[in-house]
């Protein structure tokens, strides 16, 4: 898929183990790599890296991000 980061905003992040962390809420460009802003149920800011190794699959039709994160970090 090829999509705009506008196009992410709103978009449910869960992680491998099935758990909703939240929904994109923003990114950051912190110049080594993108950021997702994401706001979770636990009325908190989640910052995860835009990299390879944890971002699994972004899938805009299903408006769902799949990432390597655990709900605590």
């Amino acid at each position: 898929y090829s999509y705009y980061w506008s196009d992410l905003i709103g978009t449910h992040v869960i992680n491998l183990n099935n758990e909703e962390l939240g929904e994109v809420v923003g990114f950051l460009e912190t110049g080594a790599n993108d950021v997702l802003r994401v706001y979770g149920e636990r009325k908190k800011e989640i910052l995860i890296p835009f990299i390879k190794q944890v971002i699994i699959k972004v899938d805009p039709k299903q408006s769902k991000i799949i990432v390597d994160w655990g709900v605590d970090y």
